[in-house]
């Protein structure tokens, strides 16, 4: 079944979404102390789920009672999975996903609120059957809450507009996909997550999803919150805050992981030109020009960390230059900045200086 390509749905005449059935891909784990909240605006939607599917990640708390007891009122089919032993967010996602029967899937934390017209908006664009993901911004609060931020969603100059980066994605709880990409799972076991040094973790469900569906369809965004994103000291993965030191061993690693990463996108690209309707083989023809100049960014990122004498780093300087690492389509003025500061003069600037390029 998974390792074949699946076509897309046609949707043709489907004008207002509601022929479409929408699984919802819940995750969870020792999530008694939030959960309620988010099933209840599940309840709320004003285009109710086709099903509920949900994998509990060997909790020992409420979470399952509250599950079951939920399901015995819900108008739709609950189907809840208990893993026996503990997955990961990664691999219990992506079983729960791989169980979903519905024609799209949304993705659903198990500490955040929906609002009510989620699922409705999310549908109306797979009306087009070349749409293979749908995903809207998010609202931060805080634990009681209280909104933090406006926004998830990093808009240039006002607009949100998809990046070029190869390992680009959106957080996964904005995302409603086409089921058809879960049949590429055999794929999924081929990558790697890049933002851990655990090379033994595949990719989260968010990048790659967004990744597929990049490469084989078209991918929409509403530009307007449809989510509470919870904020708390439970968070499995959170928005970053703070003051970070990004040390020489840090950076090193950061763009050795990340050479690895798109050279296994790479790999997978040409796997996924077989398997693509012929329109998209040729839109995957083109994306291998970027996925290979970003390749040899990192790899000179990674050179310009790494303990080579300082002609060797001046030279992946100016291979990143070369392959226009820092431009528009690159990373900034910012990076060039900060490679020039850690990663060539190997100065070590005061808190100010980090903060500046942080994020760099």
């Amino acid at each position: 079944m998974y390792g074949q390509h699946a076509p897309p749905i046609d949707l043709v005449g489907h004008s207002s979404g509601a022929g479409m059935r929408v699984s919802i891909a819940l995750a969870t784990c020792q999530g008694e102390k939030f959960l309620r909240r988010q099933l209840d605006s599940i309840l709320n939607q004003s285009l109710l789920p086709y099903e509920l599917v949900i994998g509990d990640d060997a909790s020992t708390d409420g979470t399952v009672a509250m599950i079951e007891h939920f399901a015995l009122s819900a108008p739709f089919p609950v189907r809840l999975t208990r893993n026996p032993r503990r997955l990961g967010f990664r691999e219990n996602f992506m079983q729960t996903a791989l169980r979903c029967s519905g024609d799209v899937i949304a993705f659903c934390d198990q500490d955040d609120v929906w609002y009510s017209e989620k699922l409705a908006r999310c549908v109306f664009p797979f009306v087009d059957p070349e749409v293979t993901l749908v995903c809207h911004d998010a609202n931060v609060v805080n634990a009681l809450g209280q909104k933090v931020e406006k926004s998830i969603v990093v808009r240039r100059n006002g607009v949100w507009s998809p990046s070029h980066r190869p390992l680009h994605s959106q957080y996964g709880l904005t995302m409603v996909i086409r089921r058809a990409l879960i049949e590429h799972y055999d794929l999924w076991l081929q990558t790697i997550d890049e933002n851990t040094s655990d090379r033994t973790q595949h990719a989260a469900h968010d990048p790659w999803f967004y990744f597929l569906a990049a490469n084989l369809g078209k991918i929409v965004n509403i530009d307007e919150p449809l989510v509470d994103y919870f904020q708390h000291e439970a968070n499995t993965i959170g928005i970053p805050h703070g003051f970070v030191t990004r040390t020489l061993q840090y950076r090193s690693e950061y763009y050795q992981l990340r050479v690895q990463a798109v050279s296994i996108r790479i790999a997978i690209l040409r796997e996924l030109q077989n398997r693509a309707t012929a329109k998209y083989r040729a839109h995957i023809t083109q994306q291998f020009s970027i996925y290979h100049r970003h390749l040899k960014i990192y790899e000179a990122r990674a050179l310009i960390y790494s303990d080579e004498p300082l002609a060797a780093r001046c030279i992946g300087l100016a291979k990143a230059l070369a392959a226009g690492g820092y431009g528009q389509q690159g990373f900034g003025l910012r990076a060039l900045v900060a490679d020039l500061v850690y990663g060539i003069i190997r100065f070590s600037p005061g808190p100010k200086l980090y903060a500046m390029l942080q994020r760099s």
